[in-house]
């Protein structure tokens, strides 16, 4: 994904944070350009921040470092009380622009429990890799019809105010089959990886 337009760019925090946890965990851009799979003049860039990274790539750093994707997009820990407005939340999207993610919850690294909102363009579709074992995600249709497919399963279509609950520990993707954009709430739960 890359920044969108009408929210702040993740590219400087992606940067800082990640030169802190490649510090932390004993790594330097070889290596995590060799575990993640990215091209090191690409991984070069997203470390000095003039790249702003995909949503794609998010997925390969966090599960080549085996930490949530909130240690990446977090500036630090939960605040007792926070407002968000809409203008200064974190967004990232994919490259073609089809899908749009929007942060909706502090995300703390560390944190079990990360809360998006998701943007679909009509006929948009988007694939993840596997996340790390034992994450889950549970997603709900605002508005728009998608169809989800997690791992072997079969295609399942999804209306609005329908939810899809699976781990995520394998290959999937959500796919909006409308004519409009299709608005959609993910909630990311992380059973099996330690706090950061």
């Amino acid at each position: 994904m890359t920044a969108a337009s009408d929210g702040p760019v993740i590219a400087p925090l992606v940067a800082k944070r990640l030169d802190v946890l490649l510090r932390d965990h004993g790594f330097d851009a070889d290596k995590l350009a060799r575990l993640s799979g990215i091209d090191r003049a690409l991984l070069d860039r997203i470390l000095s921040g003039s790249t702003e990274p995909t949503v794609d790539l998010l997925w390969k750093i966090v599960n080549a470092l085996g930490v949530r994707i909130s240690a990446l997009l977090s500036p630090g820990p939960a605040p007792d009380f926070a407002l968000f407005r809409a203008s200064e939340t974190r967004r990232f999207t994919s490259r073609d622009g089809g899908f749009q993610s929007r942060v909706l919850s502090p995300s703390p690294s560390g944190a079990p429990v990360e809360f998006y909102g998701i943007t679909l363009a009509p006929g948009a579709q988007q694939r993840f890799e596997a996340h790390a074992p034992r994450t889950a995600e549970n997603l709900t249709v605002h508005s728009g019809t998608i169809e989800v497919i997690v791992g072997r399963e079969p295609a399942r279509l999804l209306n609005e105010g329908d939810s899809i609950y699976f781990l995520a520990d394998v290959p999937h993707s959500y796919r909006n089959l409308g004519e409009e954009p299709a608005q959609l709430y993910l909630v990311m739960t992380y059973w099996g990886l330690p706090a950061d």
